[in-house]
């Protein structure tokens, strides 16, 4: 049994987004939350969804940006290889419409949800997106090709 509820959970992340200082919106109907991180390049929209029967918090953005069908492969590449480097979240691309999204799940099972969600939410989502659009940018775009993707983004 959960020991929170969707509201419950809303207002907890809507407090620490608040105390971050993002202006949200908050849609009880559907338990999303939505707001905008202004990054160094591009303002990215997050999406948050609270799941109180599987007891999840989904976290998604869309990157401002879409895939050309000829990068597809190498942005596939790209999108694993930043997705590998995380240890919280991964990256997705939709290769027919050649949309690349962040996800991040986070569990709230046998627990209560405090402000290290919200900071988890409001801080690591945006900058884990914000540390990987410029260089995926620059590939589906062509100022860089796959080895310079690699090599900027090598393991270790």
């Amino acid at each position: 049994m959960a020991i929170n509820n969707v509201k419950e959970v809303l207002e907890g992340i809507c407090k620490s987004l608040r105390e971050i200082g993002f202006d949200f919106e908050l849609n009880d109907e559907n338990a999303r939350i939505y707001f905008e991180y202004k990054g160094e390049d591009f303002n990215t929209k997050f999406i948050i969804r609270v799941d109180e029967m599987a007891e999840l918090i989904y976290v998604y953005s869309y990157l401002p940006f879409s895939v050309p069908q000829e990068k597809m492969y190498e942005m596939a590449v790209a999108v694993c290889v930043a997705s590998n480097n995380l240890v919280d979240g991964y990256f997705d691309l939709d290769m027919e419409s050649g949309d690349i999204m962040f996800k991040m799940t986070i569990s709230f099972k046998s627990s209560k949800v405090g402000e290290s969600v919200g900071a988890q939410i409001g801080f690591i989502a945006p900058l884990i997106v914000e540390a990987n659009d410029d260089s995926l940018y620059d590939l589906a775009s062509g100022k860089i090709d796959l080895p310079q993707f690699l090599a900027k983004h090598a393991l270790g």
